[in-house]
């Protein structure tokens, strides 16, 4: 989310050097899986942010997968197609496997901190 806010704002700010390019060519979009952005942060922060990046013309498509880019196109596992000459993909939340395996306390897969916070592991 965060890579996704800046890299918008950056070039919506750009865009006014460059007299042959204009606002409307601007198109950034963020594809997730789930049906709040940030799980991790709670549902009101998650929908706090998403409100925000629609603010500043950021596109969310929540409930959606991406299951192939060739270059020109992405499309999302259930065949819709998105013209994409750049693409930036990020890794999610997921913790890490290893984590199961260490002889500690845990919370939904990650590893609670002395203070009973789980800390994010990312893979």
């Amino acid at each position: 989310m965060e890579t996704a806010g800046a890299i918008n704002d950056l070039v919506r700010e750009a865009v006014r050097y460059y007299p042959e390019l204009n606002e409307e060519l601007v198109r950034v979009i963020i594809v997730h899986p789930g049906e709040v952005l940030l799980p991790e942060l709670g549902e009101e922060l998650g929908r706090y942010a998403e409100r925000k990046l629609r603010e500043r013309k950021v596109e969310v498509l929540k409930g959606a997968r991406v299951a192939a880019y060739d270059g020109l196109a992405v499309t999302l596992a259930d065949g819709k197609s998105i013209p994409a000459a750049t693409l930036i993909w990020t890794a999610g939340v997921k913790p890490s496997p290893a984590i199961a395996a260490l002889p500690c306390r845990k919370e939904r897969g990650r590893l609670v901190n002395s203070k009973g916070r789980a800390r994010l592991r990312y893979t």
